[in-house]
């Protein structure tokens, strides 16, 4: 693997892969920053391969990685104090501390103190890679993916999907499974908020304004439980109903994008058109103009759902002609067949 260096007094060190931009607030001892740089790429394969590929597109051709030898710093970015990495949509980077990668302070530069934790990593990059269709998945598949390629297993720095199965088994045996249909049909909104129609939670601080956030664990584990049965029981187990709505998916969430850039430009051409000297706005906030002034219209949103339900706008592709409760019950029938744990009910 060609790793390029590059040291620059604004952002640091820079190493460049064949499809990362890893960049350091802070120097990697050269057998480190090829550890690094090569669990980047050897996700990216693994990514690759998975039956969704890489769903993104980045600039200038790279993925962006951010570094921080400063814990605090690694916050300040944006990243949270109970995870070793994140990746921000908004800004399409991925930052982490390098204590994530097992690294310590040396005078040589960081160097590895103890074995890249490639599973949480793995978890953490996969929204990354699949960023150009997120707007159009649903939550399940978008946790259920992360959740997957979490539990690929690792021997001799290299992925093993034959163990896979052992570590979902495992993986089902300690969490329970929320209910599957419940799941399959839940939007972001209900996600997010641990299922707005759950009881509240026992402990306040897990409680939303309608859900119980302690409950995320069981929904995001059930995601992946259903992207499992996708990839490996429907149909002749090729993934060919899952392929086919990600795809459309995809093309969602391209439109989704081109809206929102309409959006942006009509905001930019409303801004300027209030600044004309001829509107004038009133006290209850609108906006009076002579009939030879003509607004910016408002682009329409481009599909005849609520925005929370494009990610179910082709669903008809996975249910394949059965309803959501019927679709459950098949997975369910495959699940308990592979000796995957579920609940009695």
């Amino acid at each position: 693997m060609k790793i390029e260096v590059e040291k620059t007094p604004e952002a640091g060190i820079i190493y460049r892969t064949e499809h990362f931009e890893i960049v350091s607030d802070a120097e990697l001892a050269p057998p480190a920053a090829k550890e690094v740089a090569g669990t980047f790429e050897a996700i990216h394969r693994l990514l690759a391969a998975s039956p969704w590929g890489i769903l993104a597109n980045p600039a200038g051709g790279r993925f962006r990685i951010e570094l921080h030898a400063d814990p605090d710093a690694y916050l300040k970015a944006g990243g949270p104090s109970d995870r070793p990495g994140i990746y921000i949509a908004s800004r399409k980077v991925f930052i982490a501390p390098l204590e994530s990668f097992g690294l310590e302070k040396s005078p040589k530069g960081w160097q590895r103190r103890e074995d890249i934790d490639t599973s949480a990593l793995t978890r953490a990059l996969t929204p990354m890679m699949m960023n150009d269709a997120l707007a159009g998945l649903p939550m399940w598949l978008i946790e259920g993916a992360a959740g997957y390629m979490e539990l690929m297993p690792v021997k001799g720095g290299t992925f093993s999907p034959a163990g896979h199965l052992k570590n979902v088994q495992q993986r089902a045996g300690e969490i329970e499974a929320y209910p599957l249909a419940r799941v399959f049909t839940m939007d972001r909104p209900t996600w997010d908020s641990g299922d707005k129609d759950a009881p509240a939670a026992k402990d306040p601080s897990n409680s939303t304004v309608f859900g119980n956030r302690s409950l995320l664990p069981r929904i995001n584990h059930t995601g992946m439980l259903i992207t499992w049965y996708f990839i490996h029981a429907e149909g002749d187990g090729d993934a060919v109903l899952l392929r086919k709505f990600i795809a459309a998916c995809r093309e969602n969430a391209r439109v989704v994008e081109d809206h929102r850039k309409a959006l942006a430009a009509y905001d930019k051409a409303f801004a300027e058109f209030i600044r004309h000297p001829e509107v004038e706005k009133s006290p209850d906030g609108s906006y009076s103009y002579p009939k030879t002034l003509a607004p910016p219209k408002s682009p329409a949103f481009p599909f005849d759902c609520a925005p929370e339900q494009v990610a179910f706008k082709d669903i008809g592709i996975l249910l394949n002609g059965r309803s959501p409760e019927a679709l459950a019950t098949a997975m369910r029938d495959a699940l308990v067949a592979k000796k995957i744990p579920l609940p009695s009910k």
